[in-house]
């Protein structure tokens, strides 16, 4: 066991060749609930962290931590937790990136109007109103927009003017009352280099397909 009372690191491991890692760990055996290595935090302060990893490297293709799995059933990183958030992805690019196909066993659960929301075509506006996400999508990411009146809006309706902040919501003919429509709004990506995301998906399904 490795203990420090300090800001210093209890282990510290540096690797200065061109290759290699600074630390690895393996375990044997066929037994349940093996670690490679464990981490546990039982610290009380704000954002303590059994395991911490970052990557500080500004140019190329790095990672803070790679999960790798070769189980059909297994994962290459896990998260659980009782109590809050299993595994928190944050990012200017992208917070949680996959390379195939996401599933969810639960709900898909967004804060504020940036998934899907709500947007009233008020008797004053008559024919269209602008609905504005929480938070703009990143600059060169093209949202798609689905919605759906709670109501009757007395005539056809359509989106026009999809931007990366808000789109417009339009009838054919002045709505006689107020008017909500249901809306979910994904964003996709152009092709690579139009925009940083992009760039990062490309990079990032070479580096899995390797």
């Amino acid at each position: 066991m490795f203990t420090s009372t300090t800001s210093t690191p209890a282990v510290s491991a540096v690797n200065t060749t061109a290759a290699g890692p600074a630390v690895q760990a393996q375990a044997n055996g066929t037994g349940s609930n093996k670690a490679a290595i464990y981490a546990r935090n039982t610290a009380t302060g704000l954002q303590a962290n059994a395991l911490f990893a970052r990557s500080y490297v500004g140019t190329g293709e790095h990672y803070g931590i790679w999960g790798v799995d070769s189980s059909p059933l297994g994962a290459g990183a896990r998260g659980e937790s009782s109590v809050g958030v299993g595994v928190l992805g944050i990012g200017p690019g992208a917070g949680v990136f996959s390379v195939g196909d996401s599933v969810t066993l639960g709900h898909l659960v967004g804060i504020a109007q940036d998934i899907a929301g709500g947007c009233t075509l008020t008797v004053a506006e008559g024919t269209s109103t602008t609905c504005r996400f929480t938070t703009s999508f990143p600059t060169g990411v093209v949202p798609r927009v689905v919605v759906t009146p709670t109501s009757n809006p007395g005539s056809t309706y359509w989106v026009s003017g999809v931007g990366v902040g808000a789109f417009t919501i339009n009838v054919a003919t002045a709505v006689t009352a107020d008017t909500t429509f249901s809306y979910i709004v994904v964003g996709t990506l152009p092709e690579a280099g139009a925009s940083p995301l992009s760039e990062i998906a490309r990079r990032a399904a070479t580096a899995a397909h390797r």
